[in-house]
């Protein structure tokens, strides 16, 4: 079975994953309670769907367009992806440290500076 069969079939399958979890979250009616999930899925699953499918468009589109319609779609799905988790494992974080509001405080003042020094490094290495 040739490489390429398998990593169409795993994107078609984390596709249909990630619409079955968007549609569990709305069907739930967790959308109130995580919106950044909420909005993580949708993004994700759009992107399955539009730039999956972008290999296989209409031949009207050169591939160096569609090289770089793929490149920028990614890179800022990307980073509101990134965004989006950072948001949803936030209200996680603060909601299971409900309890505890000083070590809820500490907490989320550590992983904002985690995650602002995250983002340093990566950008000063690259």
């Amino acid at each position: 079975m040739d490489s390429s069969y398998i990593a169409e079939g795993i994107s078609v399958v984390g596709t249909c994953v990630t619409a079955v979890a968007l549609y569990a979250t709305v069907r739930g009616k967790a959308y109130k309670q995580y919106p950044a999930l909420v909005g993580y899925l949708a993004l994700c699953f759009l992107f399955g769907i539009s730039f999956g499918i972008l290999p296989y468009g209409p031949l009207a589109i050169r591939a160096a367009q569609r090289y770089v319609l793929y490149f920028w779609g990614y890179w800022i799905t990307y980073l509101a992806c990134g965004v989006l988790l950072f948001f949803t494992i936030q209200h996680i974080f603060r909601e299971v440290m409900a309890p505890l509001p000083g070590l809820s405080r500490l907490g989320v003042l550590v992983f904002r500076w985690v995650v602002v020094i995250s983002i340093i490094v990566a950008v000063t290495s690259s």
